[in-house]
This record gives C-alpha cells, structure tokens and sequence, in this order.
C-alpha cells in the first residue's frame, strides 16, 4: 500500500477494517455490530475506489517515464560516439 502512497494512519485504518470484517477486533471485545460492519464495508469500498485512481496515476507517471527514456536514450547513444549533441 505504501507505493500508492497511502499514509499509516489510512493503512490502519484498512487492517482494522478488514478485521472488523473477519471478526478479529479484539479478544476481550464484543463481535462487531452490524453497523461497524457495514462501516468496514465502506471503508474497504473507499480504497477500492482510492487504489484505482491512484493506479492510474501511476501508469500515467511510467508512461511518461517511458516517454522521458525514449528521448534520453539516443543522446546518451551520441554521447556513447563521442559526437557532438545537436543544438
């Protein structure tokens, strides 16, 4: 999670919900209510919806990338040949 940038905090905030919903809140707690469930739910909906936009972000940014290396690629080709760059 901590390459689409999402902080600690957001991270807990994930565990926790996903632990509400596989019923491990805590051994001296109550099972979660049906409420903290559904608000578990949400929250999971929340990074489902959150992880794809930033997924997408993050294919724009090696599509750059990719588009940056292409062009760098040949200078370092004429520098390689000990050629002058072109102005």
């Amino acid at each position: 999670m901590k390459p689409l940038g999402f902080t600690l905090q957001e991270i807990r905030e994930f565990l926790d919900a996903v632990d509400i919903l596989h019923d491990r809140a805590g051994h001296d707690t109550k099972p979660p209510t049906a409420a903290h469930q559904a608000a578990a739910r949400d929250v999971l909906r929340r990074f489902q919806e959150e992880t794809t936009v930033r997924l997408a972000d993050l294919h724009k940014q090696v599509q750059h990338a990719d588009e940056f290396l292409a062009e760098l690629n040949p200078l370092i080709d004429k520098l390689d040949e000990n050629t002058l760059l072109p102005r």
